[in-house]
């Protein structure tokens, strides 16, 4: 190279040798180029150069790939074997990536050794070597280690990588959100749907979802609830034994599992299982309290346009009078109604029914209105069809009626859309979200391309013999499970009928072990495969088959995953049978128990 050193450079350099050597058995190039510039005051180093300096100390050079397909130099001291240190690396981070998880320096070095002849164990020094080098391997603030993002394999090993940094359970839709921004930044190509995530965390025994909520959980966070919301609102009744607020049920369920308070307020005033027995009290239906009638709030949907002119007309009969003031018209619709006073009066004010005029009454002005008989003019079609439902509503009948009437039930979205706007007078566009919302609505494409409607329909027939039994309690409860048996809650329907299926068993062994009939062991009550394993073996019942079904149906309806529309549209094609076996068996321990009391 045709360089000329001095003795001092000499001096210099073996100095400089001593620094490195000084540093750890194995140092990552960019390290070293640091010590460089610091060391001799340089702004650029020559890669190259410094290679063959350091070659010429005698370090070797190891040569290792990042995930990213990126190489990069590290420089041992000539005593280490350089492969050693590759095969370390290599296994710390295959541990890592099957881990996900950040794992101690102490439970790495136990894992990696763990099935290794002692003469084979790597140390605990090479073992941290190894760590501190590899850039695919990351330190946590806890001391803790794992690998980068960009390393992790699959899909659910990145949506574990996820929650368990969030530390909290997450939406499908969230998960979707950050798993496709990770995508990008790392370089890689990824347009996974929220269903697609549903479906692979379903299957992954590390994951467990939150109810029917689309939320997910790592199944290892034992302080976050997987129990539905309802069954927790349940919980927290019977955990009281008195009525509660929606406040009080509200942060009941939330330190369970996470849920907004309008969902718990809706349920409270939509689900039958509860009832309000005094201001913003609420207890279960079956205590028997007495229920107090839930009056609609101030601020609930407005009256429609052609039902307000209806009640405009009522009132002026009831007053016997052509002209009045509208706050007197406002005050008496809002009794009626138990609407806001003052927005029936705003809407008065815009209505066809009346003609409105201001009258001074001295220096006070006060507006008045006339009645206008022929108002049903100035309504449009849409506007006295929807006069006790909403368009939205209005929209689905139609749908449905249009179906019913149609060959197979089946009719092309277009054809619907424009029959429908026909009938109602509604804008095409507001079909569409009508129909999204329309679960008994299932859509599928012709030969043509085009979108088809079908409904499905599932109408069945339960036996009612239940009703026979004495104890009202519980054909109160087998009513609310039948109430669920639809398209959208089946699998509630039958989960709640599994969980009456269980009880009833347990009651009627109890009672038999009370008459001391046959011998009833605990074991016999551990779980319900040991109860009808105790029926078989002492003759109540021959042909356990029948048992069996609904055995698996109710484990798979407590532990299994939420099904989607497809899941619960077969639910519902095989409902008619689970649910009458259900309802037979529970018949028969039933009354076979009433003879013990």
């Amino acid at each position: 190279m045709k360089l000329m050193l001095r003795q001092e450079d000499f001096a210099e350099l073996s100095d400089f040798k001593s620094n490195l050597i000084k540093l750890n058995s194995i140092i990552d190039e960019e390290e070293i180029q640091m010590h460089v510039t610091d060391y001799f005051s340089l702004i650029n180093v020559d890669i190259y150069s410094l290679r063959l300096l350091l070659e010429i100390f005698g370090f070797n050079p190891i040569v290792l790939e990042c995930a990213s397909s990126e190489t990069y130099y590290v420089w041992a001291k000539e005593e280490i074997n350089s492969k050693k240190v590759i095969r370390i690396i290599n296994e710390i981070v295959g541990y890592l990536q099957k881990t996900v998880a950040p794992q101690s320096i102490q439970d790495i070095i136990l894992q990696i050794n763990k099935r290794k002849k002692r003469n084979s164990r790597f140390s605990t020094d090479e073992i941290q070597q190894a760590i501190e080098v590899c850039r695919d391997i990351e330190q946590l603030p806890n001391k803790t280690f794992q690998v980068n993002y960009s390393c992790l394999r699959t899909y659910e090993d990145k949506l574990f990588r996820i929650l368990f940094n969030e530390k909290r359970p997450m939406h499908i839709q969230q998960l979707a959100i950050i798993l496709n921004l990770n995508a990008t930044k790392y370089g890689e190509r990824s347009g996974i749907t929220p269903h697609h995530i549903g479906s692979r965390l379903s299957s992954d025994e590390r994951f467990q979802p939150i109810g029917r909520s689309g939320e997910w959980k790592l199944a290892s966070w034992d302080h976050i609830s997987t129990d539905y919301v309802l069954d927790l609102m349940e919980e927290a009744l019977h955990s009281s034994g008195s009525p509660l607020s929606l406040e009080d049920i509200f942060n009941y369920v939330k330190s369970k599992r996470p849920v907004e308070i309008n969902a718990i307020a809706a349920y409270l005033s939509q689900d039958n299982r509860f009832s309000r027995v005094g201001t913003n009290l609420f207890g279960l239906s079956n205590w028997g309290m007495k229920s107090e009638t839930t009056f609609r709030e101030k601020t609930s949907e407005p009256i429609s346009k052609a039902k307000l002119c209806e009640l405009l007309e009522e009132t002026y009969s009831k007053f016997r009078v052509d002209t009045a003031f509208v706050s007197d018209l406002s005050h008496e619709i809002a009794n009626q109604t138990d609407r806001s006073e003052q927005a029936i009066y705003h809407r008065i004010l815009e209505s066809p029914a009346v003609k409105v005029f201001d009258k001074y009454f001295g220096n006070k002005k006060r507006k008045m209105a006339t009645f206008i008989p022929g108002y049903r003019s100035k309504l449009t079609k849409l506007e006295i069809l929807t006069k006790e439902i909403s368009v939205r509503e209005l929209i689905q009948k139609t749908v449905n009626e249009i179906l019913v009437s149609s060959e197979n039930q089946s009719l092309e979205l277009q054809t619907i859309r424009d029959q429908v706007a026909q009938k109602t007078g509604c804008p095409k566009s507001s079909v569409y979200g009508a129909i999204n919302l329309m679960e008994e609505i299932k859509k599928s494409k012709n030969d043509k391309g085009q979108v088809v409607l079908t409904l499905v329909t599932h109408k069945k027939k339960f036996k009612e013999v239940y009703k026979t039994l004495s104890d009202q309690k519980l054909i109160i409860e087998i009513e609310r499970a039948l109430d669920l048996i639809k398209i959208d809650s089946v699998d509630l329907g039958l989960f709640q009928l599994g969980k009456i299926f269980e009880a009833t068993l347990k009651k009627y062994m109890k009672e038999i072990q009370k008459s001391k009939q046959y011998t009833v062991t605990s074991n016999d009550f551990k779980k319900l495969f040991s109860m009808i394993q105790w029926v078989e073996r002492n003759g109540i019942i021959t042909d356990r088959r029948a048992l069996d079904i609904l055995r698996l149906e109710r484990n798979e309806r407590a532990h299994g995953s939420t099904p989607d529309l497809d899941e619960r549209e077969t639910l519902m094609n095989n409902s008619e049978t689970l649910v009458n076996y259900y309802l037979d068996y529970i018949v028969l321990f039933e009354k076979r128990r009433e003879k013990f009391i």
